[in-house]
């Protein structure tokens, strides 16, 4: 009888967590218009709308004119990437590290 009662104290906790677990991600993902997001199209006509090693950090690379223009900065793996707050214009000085999944940044 007594294990049965331990049992289910136990079994709420782990469900109680295990949703903690799924909540908190999601709380923590909460979005800010100085976010530093990459807005790279690799392929696009050109070599616009993305970075290359060569490109000047601070060059407009995309949507030029617009709301949307984007500009070259260096991720914290040190590539090149076009990226834009998400408020709109260059990122933050001191948020300026786009994330970004490419291996390199040589133009091809």
């Amino acid at each position: 009888m007594a294990s049965q009662r331990l049992k289910s104290p136990c079994l709420f906790r782990a469900a109680f967590l295990l949703s903690l677990t799924r909540l908190l991600p999601a709380l923590g993902a909460a979005e800010s218009p100085d976010d530093c997001i990459n807005v790279e199209e690799p392929g696009y006509a050109g070599g616009d709308r993305q970075c290359f090693s060569h490109d000047d950090v601070g060059m407009v690379c995309g949507w030029d004119g617009t709301d949307q223009e984007a500009y070259c900065e260096v991720s914290a793996a040190g590539l090149k990437v076009c990226a834009r707050r998400r408020g709109g214009g260059r990122c933050k000085e001191g948020n300026r590290q786009p994330a970004t999944g490419k291996s390199h940044d040589r133009e091809l």
